[in-house]
């Protein structure tokens, strides 16, 4: 998947993959990301068991990880360590009641090789009530001792940066700490008029090792309100202006941020939408404050042929330069986002994507950054059983191709080969690169792989 990251100071998110985690997957949702089975990144042992039944579900999970991600969630940014080996546990029951109610809970403990743990649990709600109303809520507590290596973290944070209001180290030295997560909403869900009021509250030593929660020390309250409108024309299906307000505070009574976004989304005739967005947003990062951010943006979907399917997404406007030194500046910029899918026949398919990012310095008119990220994926259904996959993905930030072919001959739905490869090149010529480390000028192979797997699963 194409994501830039250019200008962020967090963890991307990227949807799991693999069929073993897939199975169940929807139980894991919540509120708070804390699950998230990419976390069980090389596993040499994994066991899973889920129940259903139209009330209850419950699921659990165990892995043994060889090589495990550790994401540290901090006010403005999130860190990266690799700790080595490590056992999850994932357990998760929720109870439905009413349709579309339910209450559930929810416990992961991960445990390091190296000393170390991670434990989250907690209790959420979804209740609809006089019939257009529902109430959500999830409360988590999480404790953490960390690993004893502050080699893990070194170069990724200022010698003795700390947190929680100067209590605790960023660095991985062994300190042990509680935290907590809150979330609540109300919302009105009708035919016209919709609104959802939301306030979350996420402590600055909260941790979800087992999820994906790359921010903390976070206080925000907002306010959404839309209205649709149902014209009888031969033009619009629906109409639906939208107003978002917003507020961010840490835990220390700091405003971090304010915005009122304002959307209105077009349904056209045709399985076509419109939508067109202004953002006017404040915001204090690395202790510069930020006033008077513009954005305005447009998106456009169309799906009424089935062999063809296209769409974009375009935004201008201010944007931080967050990476910046020694200070971030108020830059403006663009992003452009391209996606389709194109059918030939009953077994053809093509996936291309295409996204461009650029920022530039407002007073001086110096280019920050300007690339884009090619993708496309092609699949060809032989038989049933047989399928061929090709993805080949261009990074015109690092001047990176990978090229990755996947053969899957899936004999019933318990029993599935697999033979691929994974292909990196480099373009030694790119102008992002050190002059220093360049070989040449065109393209190089840096690393290759072949696979053959074997899955098999057994259910009792």
């Amino acid at each position: 998947m194409a994501q830039v990251d250019v200008n962020t100071t967090f963890a991307l998110f990227f949807p799991e993959r693999r069929p073993f985690f897939q199975e169940g997957s929807d139980l894991y949702k919540s509120v708070y990301d804390v699950i998230y089975t990419r976390q069980i990144n090389d596993p040499s042992v994994a066991a899973k068991f889920t129940s259903r039944t139209d009330e209850m579900g419950v699921i659990l999970l165990f892995g043994r990880d060889e090589e495990t991600p550790y994401l540290l969630p901090l006010e403005e940014r999130s860190l990266f360590a690799a700790p080595g080996k490590s056992w999850s546990q994932i357990g998760r029951v929720r109870y439905t009641y009413r349709e579309d109610s339910f209450i559930g809970a929810v416990v992961t403990d991960r445990r390091y090789d190296i000393g170390g743990s991670g434990t989250v649990a907690g209790v959420d709600l979804n209740h609809r009530f006089a019939q257009n109303y529902r109430i959500k809520t999830q409360a988590l507590a999480s404790y953490t001792r960390e690993p004893d290596d502050t080699t893990l973290t070194e170069g990724a944070h200022s010698p003795g940066e700390t947190f929680d209001g100067g209590r605790r180290t960023v660095a991985l030295d062994g300190e042990s700490y509680a935290g907590h997560a809150f979330y609540a909403s109300l919302s009105r869900e009708a035919r016209h008029w919709n609104s959802d009021l939301e306030y979350r509250d996420t402590a600055p030593t909260f941790r979800a090792d087992a999820g994906f929660v790359t921010r903390n020390n976070e206080r925000r309250a907002s306010w959404n309100n839309n209205y649709i409108f149902y014209p009888d024309n031969a033009v619009f299906d629906r109409i639906q202006p939208n107003v978002l307000v917003w507020q961010r505070w840490n835990f220390d009574g700091t405003r971090k941020g304010s915005a009122i976004e304002n959307t209105i989304d077009f349904v056209l005739k045709g399985q076509t939408r419109v939508s067109l967005g202004y953002d006017r947003s404040e915001e204090r990062f690395r202790n510069v404050d930020f006033d008077g951010i513009d954005l305005y943006y447009g998106e456009f979907n169309n799906s009424y042929f089935d062999a063809f399917h296209f769409g974009f997404w375009a935004g201008f406007g201010d944007r931080i330069a967050r990476p910046a030194q020694p200070v971030p500046f108020l830059g403006f910029g663009g992003v452009v986002d391209v996606w389709g899918t194109i059918k030939i026949g009953t077994r053809f398919v093509a996936e291309p994507l295409f996204t461009w990012n650029a920022l530039e310095n407002r007073d001086t008119g110096e280019e920050f950054f300007d690339g884009y990220i090619g993708r496309i994926k092609l699949s060809y259904q032989f038989t049933r059983e047989l399928f061929l996959r090709l993805v080949a993905q261009y990074d015109d930030f690092a001047g990176e191709l990978t090229v990755e072919p996947l053969l899957t001959w899936q004999l019933n739905p318990f029993t599935v080969f697999y033979v691929g490869a994974n292909v990196d090149g480099q373009d030694y010529g790119h102008y992002s690169l050190d002059p220093s480390v360049r070989t040449g000028d065109g393209f190089e192979p840096t690393a290759w792989q072949a696979f053959f797997k074997f899955q098999y699963f057994y259910r009792f």
